[in-house]
């Protein structure tokens, strides 16, 4: 929803009203499923979010909902001058690399994950996984990005909260909620 309006807005896409219908369906079937109150959702070891640690968590969402679609606003100003959807996902990643590891090491977080690394390799193999996952998602999302209007790739680039559900009844060998099966229908 936010880079459909942020779209609508910097880069003059016009959507239909069909397109924005389906928008809002996807954007509530999301919503539906976020708010899903039982541990169904959650992968072994979680624990339902409540209180303060809900309130922060939604304002950190939204701050990252709005973040992201400013920079999908960027992005499709920056490949609609010419560059290359995967140039435009190396740099995405660089300097996403180079400020978080910046940040790492000023707030001390860079040692302890290093040092995570050293005490169980496991988890360098699974870091591994998680960096090609992300470079072929961010190096997709720049693709749809070039090709369809910003609102549009927005929405269906986060629809991952419906994967999510679907990855974790597999990982718990359990089925989800009728509300998470529901809103992952929607």
């Amino acid at each position: 929803g936010f880079t459909a309006l942020l779209g609508f807005y910097f880069l003059d896409e016009r959507l239909s009203g069909q397109t924005v219908a389906g928008i809002a369906l996807a954007s509530l079937g999301v919503f539906w499923v976020l708010a899903e109150r039982t541990d169904s959702l959650l992968l072994p070891g979680q624990e339902i979010p409540r209180g303060r640690r809900l309130a922060k968590g939604v304002l950190w969402g939204i701050g990252a909902a709005l973040t992201q679609a400013f920079s999908f606003v960027f992005l499709k100003l920056a490949l609609r001058g010419g560059m290359s959807p995967l140039w435009a996902a190396l740099l995405r990643l660089g300097i996403g690399a180079a400020l978080l590891w910046g940040m790492g090491m000023f707030t001390g977080w860079s040692r302890s994950a290093v040092g995570c690394v050293r005490i169980q390799p496991k988890v360098f193999w699974l870091l591994l996984g998680v960096c090609v996952f992300s470079a072929s998602g961010m190096w997709l999302s720049s693709v749809a990005i070039s090709l369809i209007p910003a609102g549009v790739a927005g929405t269906l680039i986060n629809l991952q909260p419906v994967l999510v559900v679907l990855i974790g009844a597999l990982w718990r060998r359990s089925l989800p909620s009728g509300r998470a099966v529901c809103g992952t229908l929607i």
